[in-house]
């Protein structure tokens, strides 16, 4: 079967207990459930796709949760997210999940498209991945 280049993906749910915890174990167990579950998610929306093999460029946004009153999450909808967790964090949970579903190998991310922001309706993490030319270096 063909490759699904550029198809949406969506990982439904605040994942960002992931990156909170000082607590080492609790954090782990909740990697693992996380992982689990969204491994199962990703391989139901890839289907029978092949894996991308890269170079490959990702585009992502993360929906976080408004820590606050309703009435001033409603406010922030939409709008950039710039408290903890760090961006860093979060980009590497995304490429932990769909490693071996949707991509070979994270290695082949050479370029990103990154963004968080504020949504208490429905936390969530969307992501396209592209497969781009490769650049040819002459020496």
């Amino acid at each position: 079967m063909g490759k699904r280049n550029g198809h949406l993906y969506v990982i439904e749910g605040d994942i960002t207990p992931l990156t909170r915890s000082t607590d080492k174990k609790r954090i782990w167990d909740f990697i693992t459930s996380f992982r689990i579950n969204s491994h199962i998610s990703l391989q139901h929306q890839h289907g029978e796709y092949e894996k991308l093999e890269g170079p490959l460029h990702l585009e992502c946004t993360f929906y976080l949760p408004f820590f606050g009153s309703d009435l001033k999450a409603k406010h922030y909808k939409h709008r950039y997210h710039m408290a903890k967790p760090y961006l860093s964090g979060l980009l590497v949970l995304v490429e932990t999940v769909g490693v071996d579903i949707i991509f070979r190998s994270t290695a082949n991310i050479v370029s990103v498209n990154l963004e968080k922001l504020y949504d208490n309706d429905r936390p969530r993490v969307e992501f396209k991945l592209f497969e781009i030319k490769a650049k040819e270096y002459n020496e």
